[in-house]
């Protein structure tokens, strides 16, 4: 047996391989731990990320763990580190981590809520300030460093600045910023800094990519209903309303799309977490395959898969499954060598 690791999780959506392959000398972070453990990450059929995340921390498939719609948080199997008989820390805007872990800092609406609530002072002191709804990155990044220093062995750590600014891009019509990309990783050269001896495992839970459930964007002229651009864009239930502030920034509003609207508007997806941003006059909207935003899946092109990488983790093979991930993490946890047994 090896010596057992405590273990740092860094779950970035939106991040893909192309990231990482096309990546500038000013990505040091994530240059240099993809350098030191690379592999793409083959995900779980389903689309919506609480599935993804829980085969992730399980290491089993959404009909054994039981997440099966987006709607359901309570995980019908152990996470790997109750398996190990450690706590775990999460922070993030995830509902289902969030009941799952032994302490987390979540989003509620517009506040931010950390359990257990009495001991939120010890960790929020010298916390950063939030001026930007929708930007909790950098309190998220506070309390994980803080929950290291408490002794929590496992802290998963979701970063969610990349997914919400490209979703805003997609929406818009844009390329993703670089400048992006370079904020984040800056977060991640905070965090490995912080992490110390520990086995960092950063990967990407979800991608974001062009898919065919959408909305065309057509010129008001072809006598399209509305005189506005509106676009569909899906997402966890718990992104919502970060995203919609963000849309604010290109001058459109958002709403989200309940059954009964999703007809009345022509959208033709019926996923949970849809918001309609309708933007400037003058555009229409008819069903096509414009690019909107949502979760890549395993027959994605190969720049649009996710990714894992690591730190004190080897990661033998050049793709790796999700589910596989937690029993990795799993063994580095209790120091057992990958592939002795199955729980």
């Amino acid at each position: 047996m090896a010596e057992p690791r405590d273990l740092l999780l860094i779950d970035i959506p939106g991040l893909d391989a192309a990231d990482v392959r096309g990546a500038s000398s000013d990505l040091s972070n994530l240059l240099a731990l993809a350098g030191e453990s690379f592999a793409t990450m083959t995900p779980i059929a389903s689309g919506f990320e609480h599935a993804r995340q829980a085969a992730i921390a399980t290491g089993l498939l959404p009909m054994h763990h039981g997440v099966v719609h987006s709607g359901q948080y309570v995980l019908r199997a152990p996470a790997f580190w109750q398996r190990a008989g450690v706590r775990a820390a999460y922070f993030g805007p995830s509902r289902m981590l969030q009941e799952l872990a032994d302490a987390a800092l979540y989003m509620d609406g517009d506040n931010l809520v950390f359990k257990p609530a009495e001991q939120k002072a010890a960790y929020n002191r010298d916390a950063p300030r939030v001026d930007d709804f929708g930007d909790f990155d950098p309190v998220f990044i506070h309390f994980a460093r803080r929950a290291m220093e408490r002794g929590f062995r496992v802290v998963w750590l979701e970063l969610v600045h990349l997914a919400v600014h490209q979703i805003v891009s997609i929406v818009a019509g844009r390329k993703r910023d670089k400048d992006v990309l370079r904020r984040v990783d800056a977060m991640v050269g905070e965090m490995l800094r912080a992490a110390g001896d520990r086995v960092v495992a950063l990967f990407s839970s979800t991608t974001l990519h062009s898919a065919g459930t959408s909305l065309r964007i057509a010129e008001a002229g072809t006598r399209l209903p509305g005189d506005w651009r509106l676009l569909h864009v899906r997402c966890e239930d718990e992104q919502i309303p970060a995203v919609v502030k963000a849309l604010e920034a290109t001058g459109a509003y958002a709403r989200v799309v309940h059954s009964g609207a999703r007809g009345e508007l022509g959208v033709d997806c019926d996923q949970a977490g849809s918001v309609v941003a309708e933007l400037k006059p003058g555009w229409g909207f008819a069903p096509s395959s414009r690019p909107a935003a949502c979760a890549a899946g395993p027959n994605s092109p190969p720049g649009d898969l996710p990714v894992v990488m690591a730190r004190g983790l080897k990661l033998d093979k050049a793709a790796i499954g999700m589910c596989e991930l937690a029993w990795m993490l799993e063994h580095a946890l209790t120091g057992r060598e990958y592939g002795d047994e199955r729980a």
